[in-house]
């Protein structure tokens, strides 16, 4: 499946291959605990649960599309009808467009 990685450490977001394995996010995101951001497009953002609150984080990134600040690496993955995990439906290039990367205090 095809996701979006955002990594604003790096200040990168890229396109990779997903497996659709739920182990495979975690290692992508780099969290123990995920959470995820919905878009109004229906793919959602998975972040590092516990990235704004517990203060470890210190890059972030604010996404158009979305009202408040997230902490860390994420993933962009879609739903289908079922709501299973799917492809995404965001394109990279305007995914970029829409990402600003952000210090955190």
């Amino acid at each position: 499946m095809r996701a979006i990685v955002i990594d604003p450490e790096a200040r990168t977001v890229t396109e990779v291959r997903w497996s659709g394995k739920t182990e495979e996010l975690f290692r992508l995101v780099g969290a123990d605990s995920i959470d995820r951001a919905s878009l109004p497009n229906g793919d959602d953002i998975w972040v590092d649960d516990t990235g704004l609150k517990s203060g470890h984080q210190r890059f972030g990134f604010m996404h158009q599309d979305y009202y408040h600040p997230l902490a860390g690496r994420a993933v962009i993955i879609g739903a289908n009808a079922r709501g299973q995990t799917a492809s995404c439906a965001s394109e990279l290039a305007q995914t970029r467009s829409k990402i600003r990367f952000m210090l955190l205090p």
